[in-house]
């Protein structure tokens, strides 16, 4: 895309980091966060959940709770409703999902 002049969306972005996660290619994921933030294109909400989602795969707790902070911030400014409540969701699944549910019950309980 970028060789043809055209500058990929956070949506772009956003899937190609969730593919190169599931094929276990994290070292291009950084490349592609970095590419993201030098492209002007901000991470979403969904963006975020998104590395969230691999990053307690991995069992990287602390740097899973770094992320959830920024993604709490990103749902502060987020313009769209409906990205939030994906990401959210998406947060809450892949929590469950990895056993993790005492990140769900501290989220319930922090969240007013």
């Amino acid at each position: 895309m970028k060789n043809m002049g055209h500058c990929p969306n956070a949506v772009a972005y956003t899937t190609l980091i969730n593919g190169y996660y599931k094929i276990g290619d994290s070292g291009t994921v950084h490349k592609l966060l970095n590419e993201m933030c030098e492209c002007g294109a901000v991470p979403n909400s969904l963006t975020y959940s998104v590395l969230i989602r691999w990053v307690f795969r991995r069992r990287d707790v602390e740097y899973g709770r770094e992320l959830m902070c920024k993604l709490w911030e990103r749902m502060k400014d987020e313009n769209d409703p409906s990205l939030n409540t994906a990401a959210f969701a998406n947060l809450i699944d892949y929590l469950c999902r990895e056993g993790f549910f005492n990140e769900v019950f501290r989220i319930a309980e922090e969240t007013p």
